[in-house]
């Protein structure tokens, strides 16, 4: 399919087509066929054509059903027949007023009120995704009992998220003890950004699991249930292999730049004696960055990017349904939902604001929200795709960008950073996870929080680390001396490729020589 998008005269003689080509079959033909036009036909009479073709990259959706029957039953008040395995219930059998025992199983109230919740395994379902994920989801069952004036029987669903139940569907007959089949409404997971609609990682336990409770409103008589299912609307998107975002060119950051932190901003361009200033996105004006920048220093701006932080001037733009926990130990901070594209639009409005004011490179913080209780299920794959939107978003403004911890995933997300800034590595004993970087020549820019950094500069920097210290609010810091750095700096070059993954740290830095695990080997 072929259309003609737009004709632009250019010059005398001279026309430029720009064509909007459905596929690659079409785009030949046409292509073809113009050559031989243009061999054929006196060029006085066909003007020449200059050609610009878009290849329209369609995306296709395709659509498919995932049916999930029950895995378990817990019953906390009544109880159930016990000659039929639970099995029965995943296949529709009965209908009207047929009996057979065999093929469903009785709920009896036993003088109370029934409750009982079904279990529904997830896990072999692929969710989550941008390629592919649950768009909605719907319970079917068969059941029988008394009219729905006698006794009404409630099904819901469990919102782990909100930590609520929602309604799904009841009996809805008056005529009693005949088969009745019911499909609760839908429920949208497929808008992640509309307030009321949820993502379906929400209604999904810690395993995979969703969860559907039925009760009685009396204990006045009992259920038959011949069949029970959910059933889950998928979409798959097929789309063009896209490349992923490569580094920028520009070499303003190297392997074993000095460095520093001034989030509290003292903008005390005297004291800057480093190549690198790290600086806070939202206190620093942009004359201010030019004059950091003015004496050949790289500027680096901060900001949380898996954070709600109350005094920043963009609170308001996020809504508190992507508001989470309390972030440790940081008053008036909380997680935020990095799985939201609300909160990918937020953070990209902050990437431009670094672009806007001149700044070289960005440093994303709180991205690890895989390893926090944060309120919501972020996951090491979600966060990995966040990751992967904020590397794309600073390389298209031509930034350079951070990697901020997540020493679990550096394998993954290295080729997509600029450099690393790590927190206590030496203290977790997790600086290896970063020699990714050193052999691809980035920069690791280490910060450790010691009440003694004595020896640890030579290690650092033997390993080609820039090391930085400091107290843990970062209102004082300290160096290493240019006098150490100098001399270890040729037997820094000396470092082959092949002895990154395990380095031996001179004995006398232990007191009694143990062959221990180090920060250096233990990854």
């Amino acid at each position: 399919m072929m259309s003609i998008y737009r004709r632009n005269r250019m010059r005398s003689g001279t026309s430029n087509i720009i064509l909007l080509l459905y596929s690659w079959r079409s785009s030949f033909l046409f292509i073809s066929l113009l050559h031989l036009l243009q061999l054929h036909v006196n060029s006085d009479f066909l003007p020449k054509i200059n050609i610009v073709m878009m290849v329209h990259a369609i995306k296709v959706q395709q659509e498919a059903k995932v049916i999930i029957r029950p895995s378990s039953i817990t019953i906390k008040r009544g109880s159930r027949s016990t000659d039929q395995k639970l099995k029965v219930l995943s296949t529709k059998e009965l209908i009207n007023q047929e009996d057979d025992w065999n093929t469903y199983i009785e709920l009896y109230p036993n003088n109370q009120k029934f409750d009982g919740s079904f279990l529904f395994s997830c896990k072999d379902v692929i969710i989550g995704t941008p390629e592919k994920k649950v768009i909605s989801f719907q319970l079917k069952t068969n059941i029988r009992g008394p009219s729905v004036t006698y006794q009404k029987w409630i099904f819901k669903v469990r919102n782990f998220r909100t930590k609520k139940w929602e309604s799904l569907t009841r009996n809805k007959k008056k005529k009693s003890w005949t088969w009745q089949v019911l499909s609760s409404k839908h429920i949208s997971t497929n808008n992640d950004d509309e307030e009321g609609i949820h993502s379906f990682n929400d209604y999904l336990d810690g395993k995979n699991r969703m969860k559907v409770r039925l009760y009685s409103n009396n204990k006045k008589d009992n259920l038959n249930v011949d069949y029970m299912a959910i059933i889950l609307a998928t979409t798959t998107t097929v789309s063009p292999p896209t490349p992923l975002p490569t580094p920028s060119s520009k070499q303003l950051i190297s392997v074993g730049d000095t460095w520093t932190y001034d989030l509290g901003g003292s903008f005390d361009i005297q004291s800057y004696n480093t190549k690198v200033v790290m600086i806070d996105l939202f206190d620093t004006t942009k004359d201010q960055i030019k004059s950091i920048q003015n004496d050949g220093r790289t500027v680096c701006c901060y900001f949380s990017a898996g954070t709600w932080e109350s005094w920043r001037e963009d609170k308001s733009e996020f809504p508190s349904w992507v508001i989470g926990k309390d972030m440790d130990n940081w008053d008036g901070e909380k997680w935020l939902n990095v799985d939201k594209n609300v909160v990918k639009s937020i953070m990209k409005k902050r990437i431009q604001l670094a672009a806007d004011k001149g700044c070289n490179a960005v440093e994303p913080d709180n991205v690890d929200g895989y390893l926090h209780e944060t309120g919501f299920s972020i996951t090491s794959q979600i966060s990995k795709n966040y990751l992967k939107f904020l590397s794309q978003v600073a390389h298209d403004l031509n930034l350079l960008i951070a990697l901020k911890n997540s020493a679990e995933i550096v394998n993954a997300m290295e080729p997509l950073f600029d450099f690393a800034i790590v927190e206590s590595c030496y203290k977790w004993k997790e600086c290896c996870a970063f020699f990714p970087f050193v052999r691809n020549e980035k920069a690791v820019f280490a910060i450790e929080y010691p009440d003694d950094q004595t020896n640890l500069c030579n290690e650092f920097i033997t390993n080609r680390f820039s090391p930085l210290f400091g107290n843990y609010p970062l209102t004082s810091l300290w160096f290493c001396s240019q006098t150490s750095s100098r001399s270890l700096e040729i037997e820094a070059h000396k470092v082959r490729e092949s002895d990154m993954n395990i380095r031996t740290i001179p004995k006398n830095f232990h007191r009694d020589g143990r062959n221990l695990l180090t920060p250096w080997n233990s990854c």
